[in-house]
C-alpha cells in the first residue's frame, strides 16, 4: 500500500471541487486528508496514512458529512409536522430495507441485512406464529405444519457472542487484513439467501470517526449550513464521553423502532419489480420468484397450503353448506352437523378440523364441500324443475279436460 504525502493529481480537481462547494480551506483538509498528527509528552507528530488509510479517511468524512445532513433533515421534517405532538390515532409508512447481496458485500450490507432479518422475523412472527397461536387456541392440531424461523440468524447477528457483540469489542479477527478474499470473508445464511462477507475496514466502519482537525477545518466553512451540522470538537480539558459506534448506533434505533411497530396492527404490502432492466414490456420470471422468495411470501403460501388456510364462523359455515344437512339431523348441535358432513364427503383431520368457534378447511377439503355443494344444487335443481314441469303439464291437462268436458256438456244439451 505504501506511504502517500500528496492528493494524485489526477484526482486533485475533485478535490477542489468538493472545497469549493463546501467553501473551506483546501490546504488544510487535504492535509488532514493523507496524515495524522500523534501528540505524545507535548510534542506533536504528523505521520503520513497509507493508501488504504488515506481512502478511508476520505470515504468517512463523505459519510459523516451525510450522516450529518441527513439528520439536520430529519429533524427539520420533525420540527415542521410537530412530530412530538400527542396523537391517539395514527398511520405510519416504512419503507422496508430491501435486501442486499452484491459481488463485494460489507459492513453496510450488513447492516441493512441485519434490518432485514429483524423485520423478518417480526412478520414470521405476526403471520405465522400469530396463526398458529389462533389455532392452538381453537384446539387444532398443528404439530405437522412447519415454517423456517430465521432466530438463529439474528441471534448470530446480534447475540451476546454474535458479530456485532464481537464487532464492538474490536475482535482481533476484524482487523486482519491479508488481502485473500477466502481469509477475509464469511457467509452467513440469511432468511432470503446467503452472503459473503469482506471484513476489510469493518471496524473502521463501525467507528466511523472522524478526526476533530477535520471537524474543524470543516466547522470554518462559510456555508451557514455546514457550519451547523457539524459536532463541536470535543473539548480537550473535558473528559472524553463514551463514543457509540456504527452498529451499536443502528441497533439501538432498530431496536426503537421494532417497539413502534409491535405496538401498532401493521399491515404489509410486497413491491415485486418485474424485471431489474427498467424498461417495458418485460418480465423476468427467476427474478420475480428470487424476490417472492426472499420476501418470505412463499413460505407464508406454504404455511398456509400446510396448515388450515380457509376458515369460517361455525354458523357461517353451516349457512354456506346448509344444502348438505340431512333434514332428519338435530339442528340444535352444530359439531354433530359439522361432522357429519365431514364423514359423508371422507374429510379426516388432515384436511379438515373443527375448532370451538370455527372451521378449519384445507384447500381439498374446501374443493369436496364446494363439488358436493354444486352437485346438491344440481340435484334439488333439477328436481325443483320437475316438479315446476309437472305441475305445468298438469295444468295444462286439467284446462284441456275442462274445455272437453265443457263441449261434451254442451253437446249433450242440443241433443235434447
Amino acid at each position: 500500500a505504501g506511504k502517500v504525502s500528496s492528493i494524485d493529481e489526477a484526482i486533485r480537481g475533485n478535490l477542489a471541487r468538493a472545497c469549493d462547494a463546501w467553501d473551506i480551506d483546501e490546504a488544510g483538509i487535504e492535509k488532514e486528508l493523507i496524515s495524522t498528527t500523534i501528540t505524545a509528552r507535548g510534542e506533536s507528530t504528523v505521520k503520513p496514512l497509507s493508501r488504504l488509510q488515506a481512502q478511508d479517511t476520505r470515504d468517512s468524512v463523505s459519510r459523516n458529512l451525510y450522516d450529518w445532513l441527513f439528520e439536520w433533515i430529519v429533524n427539520k421534517i420533525n420540527v415542521t409536522t410537530d412530530a412530538t405532538a400527542s396523537c391517539v390515532h395514527w398511520i405510519g409508512l416504512l419503507d422496508i430495507f430491501g435486501f442486499e447481496d452484491f459481488e463485494h458485500n460489507s459492513f453496510e450490507q450488513l447492516c441493512i441485512n441485519l434490518a432485514n432479518e429483524t423485520l423478518q422475523s417480526h412478520y414470521n412472527n405476526h403471520i405465522f406464529t400469530q396463526d398458529m397461536k389462533e389455532c392452538a387456541e381453537e384446539g387444532i392440531d398443528t404439530t405437522a405444519v412447519t415454517f423456517v424461523d430465521n432466530k438463529a440468524c439474528i441471534e448470530l447477528l446480534v447475540g451476546k457472542i454474535g458479530i456485532m457483540s464481537l464487532l464492538e469489542e474490536g475482535h482481533p479477527d476484524f482487523a486482519i487484513a491479508t488481502g485473500k478474499s477466502k481469509d477475509n470473508a464469511f457467509k452467513i445464511k440469511h432468511y432470503a439467501a446467503d452472503v459473503t462477507y469482506c471484513i476489510d475496514s469493518f471496524m473502521d466502519k463501525n467507528r466511523e470517526s472522524v478526526k476533530d482537525a477535520v471537524k474543524v477545518a470543516l466547522g470554518k466553512s462559510n456555508v451557514p449550513l455546514i457550519r451547523s451540522i457539524v459536532p463541536v470538537p470535543d473539548d480537550g480539558n473535558s473528559r472524553p464521553a463514551a463514543k457509540v459506534t456504527v452498529g451499536g448506533f443502528f441497533k439501538n434505533q432498530l431496536k426503537e423502532l421494532m417497539d413502534v411497530i409491535n405496538a401498532t396492527n401493521p399491515h404489509w404490502i410486497r413491491c415485486i419489480k418485474p424485471h431489474m432492466a427498467k424498461k417495458a414490456r418485460m418480465f423476468s420470471h427467476l427474478s420475480v420468484m428470487q424476490q417472492l422468495r426472499s420476501a418470505g411470501v412463499l413460505d407464508t403460501v406454504k404455511v398456509r397450503k400446510a396448515g388450515y388456510p380457509i376458515r369460517f364462523k361455525k354458523d357461517l359455515f353451516l349457512m354456506r353448506y346448509r344444502i348438505l344437512i340431512i333434514p332428519t339431523e338435530d339442528g340444535t348441535d352444530r359439531d354433530a352437523i359439522c361432522n357429519n358432513i365431514f364423514k359423508r364427503l371422507g374429510i379426516t383431520m388432515e384436511t379438515g378440523q373443527l375448532g370451538k368457534t370455527k372451521v378449519f378447511l384445507r384447500q381439498e377439503a374446501f374443493l369436496k364441500l364446494n363439488h358436493a355443494k354444486d352437485e346438491a344444487t344440481h340435484k334439488y335443481s333439477l328436481m325443483f324443475q320437475a316438479l315446476g314441469r309437472a305441475s305445468k303439464v298438469r295444468a295444462s291437462l286439467f284446462v284441456d279436460y275442462v274445455k272437453m268436458h265443457r263441449a261434451r256438456i254442451l253437446s249433450e244439451r242440443r241433443a235434447k
